[in-house]
């Protein structure tokens, strides 16, 4: 694929290790604990996800009491634990208003952080731009937005410093080609969303290859044991970054039998006529 959208311009991809999903201990000491495996494992970037306790508006938003207090505390822990070389990302789930996106980015600040990711939604580019104007680090967004023509707000003036298009929810992979292509012409960084199992991990990697102005790419990190038994060949990660395969469309083969040794029971239940076949 990367041929056909005009040849790579790398042939690795640097990665960063999404760890929420993994990690069920939810204390600062249990997202330390991921983030010192994934470090140990090569990856230079880690991210986690740590406001569990903002739920809603009506959440005392200042003081100790502050529905994120608990959130930041995870994110110390984090910063501790992978000491100053290894870069941190952390991921609000757009769970604040522009109030409390700024109150915890201000928090955040010793925290060097690589970026601050949906603070809040969106749909709300004007905020967002006052968020990223004022905020102590760099901002990123639009893991959802759908079609170049929805992106446009995100490229013609500065609402985040690094867009997130997500393969399987902006329209695919010439659509993602044609958004990063678009993001390089208004100097935007691409950093593609991808929380994901390997195909859409490989789809965003081919495209990526090609994008000069590519930042870095999700890993679901720690999610599936059996994650490299799906693939042939499997992926390849060294030292934080994914090395692109060799071979036609995305340079792997889904394993079938693997697929379906671990598919929902929903989709097992299914009647066989509709199920892929296994060779």
């Amino acid at each position: 694929i990367r041929t056909l959208l005009g040849g790579a311009v790398r042939e690795r991809i640097r990665l960063y290790a999404n760890i929420n999903r993994h990690v069920r201990d939810r204390a600062p000491a249990g997202f330390a604990r991921a983030a010192e495996q994934a470090v140990a494992q090569g990856f230079t970037a880690v991210k986690l996800a740590p406001f569990d306790e903002v739920r809603s508006a009506d959440q005392p938003r200042t003081g100790p009491r502050a529905g994120w207090r608990a959130g930041v505390e995870r994110v110390r822990a984090v910063r501790a634990a992978i000491g100053d070389e290894v870069e941190l990302l952390v991921d609000c789930h757009s769970r604040f208003d522009e109030a409390g996106a700024l109150a915890v980015a201000e928090e955040l600040a010793d925290c060097r952080l690589y970026w601050l990711e949906e603070p809040l939604p969106h749909t709300m580019p004007d905020a967002l731009a006052r968020v990223t104007a004022r905020a102590p680090m760099a901002t990123a967004s639009t893991e959802s937005v759908f079609g170049i023509e929805a992106f446009a707000p995100f490229l013609t003036r500065r609402v985040v410093d690094f867009i997130m298009p997500d393969v399987k929810h902006c329209g695919g992979i010439m659509e993602l080609h044609r958004i990063a292509g678009a993001a390089r012409a208004t100097g935007v960084l691409v950093a593609p969303h991808s929380p994901s199992g390997p195909v859409s991990t490989a789809a965003g990697a081919q495209v990526m290859s090609t994008a000069t102005n590519f930042a870095i790419l999700e890993y679901a990190w720690g999610e599936a044991d059996w994650r490299a038994d799906l693939l042939d060949p499997p992926e390849r990660v060294e030292n934080g970054y994914l090395h692109l395969p060799e071979g036609p469309g995305l340079g792997h083969r889904l394993n079938l039998p693997v697929v379906h040794a671990h598919r929902a029971e929903e989709a097992s239940a299914r009647d066989s006529s509709t199920a892929l076949p296994v060779s």
